[in-house]
C-alpha cells in the first residue's frame, strides 16, 4: 500500500451514535473507510462478519481490503494541494480500474435498485477532466460552509413544497424562526440592543 496510513490522520473516527444512526456527511465516510481498513486488517476483526456472504471467505475479505485501501489512497490523492498534469491524465485509466473494483467487489444490485447504474457513479469517469479544466478538488470544497445550510433546510421543511412559492415561504419561515430566537433571548433577560452580539453573553443581571 502507498503512504495513506503514514500521513497524519485527520479523519473523524469516533461516532457517538454509531455508523448507521442519523445522517452522516460525506467527509465522515472517510473515517468509516479508515475504520473498515483497520478492522479488516486486524486478525480478530476479520472474523467478526462471518455471517455475511461478502466476508465468509478469505479471498473475498482480501478483495474488500484491496477496495477499501484503494479508496483511501484515491481520497488522499484527491485532497492533494498540488497535482501533476501527467498524473491527472493517467487517472483516465486508473479511474476505470477503481470503478471496476467497486462493481466487482461491492455488488449493490438488488431488486429495489439499479446497482451501480446511476449518474453519480458514471460521473466518476469525468473527474480527471474536471481537474484539468477547473483545478484541484480542494478549490471547490464546500464542506466548511455546509453547516450554514442547516437552518435553511429546517425552514424549507415547514413549507408547502410548492415550486411557485417555495422560495418566498422558506424566507418567511427563516424570518419567523429568527424572531422566535430573539424573543427567547428577550425572555431570558437579554437586552434588545445586544441581539446581534451572538448567543454567548455573561451572567444575566438580577
Amino acid at each position: 500500500m502507498a503512504n495513506s496510513f503514514n500521513t497524519r490522520v485527520t479523519e473523524r473516527t469516533k461516532f457517538a451514535k454509531g455508523l448507521q444512526a442519523g445522517m452522516l456527511m460525506a467527509k465522515q465516510h472517510r473515517g468509516i473507510l479508515l475504520l473498515m481498513a483497520g478492522v479488516m486488517r486486524n486478525t480478530g476483526g476479520s472474523q467478526l462478519p462471518k455471517g455475511k456472504d461478502c466476508f465468509n471467505a478469505e479471498k473475498k475479505a482480501n478483495d474488500w481490503i484491496l477496495l477499501v485501501e484503494t479508496m483511501l489512497e484515491w481520497k488522499h490523492w484527491l485532497c492533494s494541494e498540488r497535482m501533476d498534469h501527467t498524473v491527472v491524465c493517467h487517472m483516465k485509466g486508473k479511474i476505470k480500474f477503481i470503478m471496476q473494483l467497486l462493481k466487482k467487489i461491492a455488488d449493490r444490485k438488488t431488486e429495489k435498485n439499479n446497482g451501480w447504474n446511476m449518474p453519480k457513479f458514471h460521473n466518476i469517469l469525468h473527474v480527471w477532466e474536471d481537474i484539468l479544466m477547473f483545478g484541484i478538488p480542494l478549490e471547490f470544497d464546500t464542506g466548511s460552509t455546509e453547516s450554514g445550510h442547516k437552518i435553511t433546510k429546517t425552514a424549507a421543511k415547514t413549507t408547502q413544497r410548492n415550486q411557485e412559492t417555495f422560495d418566498l415561504q422558506t424566507a418567511e419561515r427563516l424570518v419567523e424562526h429568527r424572531v422566535v430566537d430573539m424573543a427567547m433571548e428577550e425572555l431570558n433577560g437579554r437586552p434588545l440592543w445586544e441581539h446581534h452580539d451572538g448567543f454567548s453573553h455573561p451572567v444575566l443581571p438580577e
